[in-house]
Order: structure tokens, then sequence, then C-alpha cells
């Protein structure tokens, strides 16, 4: 029975599923501009341009937000924010839970939400180097990894997030950034000497061309060039000696290019055999390398869920 010390809460059931709601869910946590280098900078530029599509298509989330708002137990209670570190495991967590829910509401605003996109977008813009690339922070060098994680994140708000940052010209810049290191990459193995049978391309360079494929598949790039194409043959014909990221990686663009099918059907085979079925964890894959970090895992699984449903077997 309830006494003078008895503080009484209520329940809260989320009924609403789907993977676009979970997506939207997740996005808060990565469109939060936390520091000043353009990896978050040009991730918050992502993340934000896919929850305003998000939220553009399925008009139904943005009723779902506002419900989950009205409901909230917590959202009014600001001691639980002012002494968290005194809160118990559970109230961290639903507390955690209504601060996500405190970030989506900020989706609702759109002409905010729209002034936040271009606010970061100019200081992208800013942070070009006349030579096309970006340096990790202000004032720094630039760098083939950052300038290709940038190209990257910039093309898929671009072109899943229809929200467009750096012009058709300095996008074109930034590429073009990208190909000359590739080429300078290129011409060290020439004069290093290397043996071509043998040879497998590094993950920066599947992920370059991940990224030329992906924008060659929508439209937004030229073919690949001879170079490109020599890289590309010795990732194909490699494939099974990458960790699972870059298989990945290497089967979608490969079905974007729309050859080598056939070592995608072979691929395609592997990723189910070594996929992980449980009651309690749903189907998952193991995670396989040398990277770490839920971003790292969770873009792999994306990729690879992309993949299968490209070929119609989303179950």
């Amino acid at each position: 029975s309830p006494t003078t010390s008895t503080t009484n809460m209520s329940l809260a059931l989320e009924l609403v599923g789907g993977p676009e709601w979970y997506g939207l869910q997740a996005l808060p946590y990565i469109s939060k501009v936390n520091n000043e280098s353009i990896t978050s900078l040009s991730l918050a530029f992502m993340g934000n341009a896919m929850g305003q599509k998000l939220l553009a298509y399925h008009p139904w989330m943005k009723e779902a937000i506002k419900e989950l708002e009205k409901e909230s137990p917590l959202l009014a209670k600001t001691e639980f924010h002012n002494i968290k570190t005194q809160l118990t495991p559970w109230q961290r967590e639903a507390l955690e839970e209504e601060d996500g829910l405190a970030m989506l509401n900020n989706y609702l605003d759109e002409s905010a939400l729209r002034s936040k996109l271009d606010d970061i977008c100019k200081t992208i813009q800013g942070r070009q180097m006349s030579n096309g690339g970006f340096s990790w922070l202000p004032g720094g060098r630039d760098n083939w990894y950052i300038s290709e994680m940038v190209f990257d994140r910039l093309s898929m708000a671009q072109i899943e997030g229809e929200t467009g940052c750096l012009t058709d010209e300095d996008m074109r810049k930034l590429d073009q950034y990208n190909v000359n290191r590739l080429e300078d990459d290129y011409q060290d193995l020439l004069k290093n000497g290397f043996n071509k049978k043998e040879y497998q391309p590094s993950t920066q360079i599947i992920q370059h061309l991940k990224t030329v494929i992906y924008r060659q598949f929508h439209g937004k790039r030229d073919a690949l060039n001879e170079t490109e194409k020599f890289f590309y043959s010795k990732a194909i014909e490699n494939w099974s000696k990458y960790n699972l990221r870059s298989q990945a990686q290497v089967a979608i663009m490969a079905y974007w290019a729309g050859n080598e099918l056939e070592v995608v059907q072979e691929m395609m085979k592997s990723f189910k055999e070594r996929l992980i079925r449980t009651d309690s964890r749903g189907a998952y894959w193991k995670h396989s390398g040398y990277h770490s970090g839920s971003e790292y895992y969770l873009s792999t699984h994306a990729i690879l869920m992309d993949l299968f449903k490209a070929y119609g077997e989303e179950e």
C-alpha cells in the first residue's frame, strides 16, 4: 500500500515498430555535432538529412513522436535530470530513452531542422581545401582517409537523404582529390614492385570504390577509370580474404556495377551460411576484423541488409 515515501510512476508501452522507426530513433545520436572535426560535422549532416527525409516520406512518424511525448512519464520531471548520478540503472536507461525522444522532437520543427542543416553545411563548405580535400581538424593537413569518409557521407545525404551540401563542382573536386590519392597509391605500387596476382587492395581503397560506384549507380558519376578498374578487379578476386565489412562492401558495389554477379551469388551464399539466428537477439552476423565500435558494427549490418533487400531476400 502507498506510504509517504512512495512515488507514483507510470509505465508506457511503445507499440511503434518497423525498421524505419528504429532507424529514426537512432539518428539523433549521430546527428549531434560533438566537436569541430569534419568527421563529426559530416556525420551530423548525413544524420539530419536522413531524418528529414524519413519524416517527409513517413508522416505517421510525426504523429507517433507527438503521441509518445504526450505519454512520456519522465520528460516533465526535471529533477531526474538534475540527479542523474543518483538514479538506479533502470531509471538512467529510461531517462536516456526520454532524452532520445526529446531529440526526436526536434525533427518536428522543419524550419529549425533546415536551419541546422544549413549551418552545418556552411561549416563543411568552409573547411574544404583548395585541392578539394579535407583535414580532420581546422588548420590541419588534407587527409585521404578523412576525405573519403566525408565524400561517402555527403554522397549518402545527397542521394538517400535528398539533401546536398557541396555544389556539384565542389563534389567533383573532392572526388578528383580522392582519385589523385588513389593514383599516387598505384604509382607507389608500381615503383616498389608488387605481386599483381596476390595483391589485395586496402580497406580504404574498398571504401573509395564503394562510394564512386554508388554514385555511378545513381547517375552522379562517370565510369571508373583504368586504375579504379584494376583495384576493383583485385577486390573481386580476393573478396574472401577481407573482414565481414569489406566483404559486404565488395558485394554491394558489385551489385551496383551490375557485373561479377556469379561472384556476388557466391558471396550471398557465404553470408547466409554465417548468419546467426537466435530467439533472443534475432538474426545477426558475428563481428570479424580489427575494427570495433557500434557504428562500425551496425553500418556493416546495414550494408548486408541493403544487399539482401536488393536481391529480394528481405526476410
